[in-house]
């Protein structure tokens, strides 16, 4: 079963959870002894149920969040990248020569968490 699958190996916990949550459900259980069973609140049960009713196997998942969008454009991203792997400029000098061409200011560990995410050491 898809379920069973997801608690099984998903790495997602929240999936995990909710899993375990359907699959008890789907016993001769009650939601407040499926409360008990994973020490949450009745209500986070029902409103799990309820979603499963709507969404089904989506509603595994968390969905995405509202936020401020990332800084950096994809374009500006690719330019770091690029420069990164050209020329062995330390973080600083990379995000001096990021300013220069008019790209948008961001704070320096911001530039060394987008290098680390694009396979780069720094």
């Amino acid at each position: 079963m898809a379920l069973e699958h997801v608690v099984r190996k998903s790495q997602d916990w929240r999936a995990r959870e909710r899993a375990k949550t359907f699959l008890l459900l789907c016993q001769p259980l009650l939601s407040c002894e499926v409360a008990k069973v994973q020490d949450l609140n009745i209500c986070t049960v029902r409103d799990t149920w309820q979603r499963w009713l709507r969404e089904g196997m989506a509603c595994l998942h968390d969905k995405p969040r509202s936020g401020a969008p990332s800084k950096p454009d994809q374009a500006a991203v690719d330019r770091l990248v690029q420069w990164a792997r050209e020329e062995p400029l330390s973080a600083t000098e990379l995000l001096q020569r990021h300013v220069e061409a008019q790209g948008d200011p961001i704070h320096v560990e911001t530039l060394i968490r987008i290098l680390k995410a694009n396979g780069l050491v720094w």
